[in-house]
């Protein structure tokens, strides 16, 4: 079963539609997006050598993940606070 879910209008998006028409507005959505892929596929990121890794077990790499993220103050901070809003802001 297919939820619709409701956003508010934001004030820059009605401001856009209002000043140049909701077609226009559209196409700019449009643009920005292509302008950003255009980027992301311009971006040159040095190849770094791969070493093949032992094989572990998943239940090692689910507690290597958390112990990451328990050492780690910015993201534990992050992911506490992510899992509070969802947990709040849920259905």
């Amino acid at each position: 079963m297919l939820r619709r879910v409701r956003r508010r209008p934001s004030p820059a998006r009605a401001a856009l539609v209002g000043a140049v028409g909701p077609a226009r507005s559209v196409l700019a959505d449009a643009l920005s997006f292509l302008a950003s892929a255009v980027l992301l596929w311009r971006m040159r990121v040095p190849e770094t050598a791969t070493v093949p890794r032992a094989r572990t077990s998943l239940a090692r790499d689910i507690a290597d993940g958390v112990r990451y993220v328990a050492w780690e103050p910015t993201i534990r901070t992050v992911i506490a606070a992510l899992s509070t809003l969802s947990f709040g802001l849920g259905p």
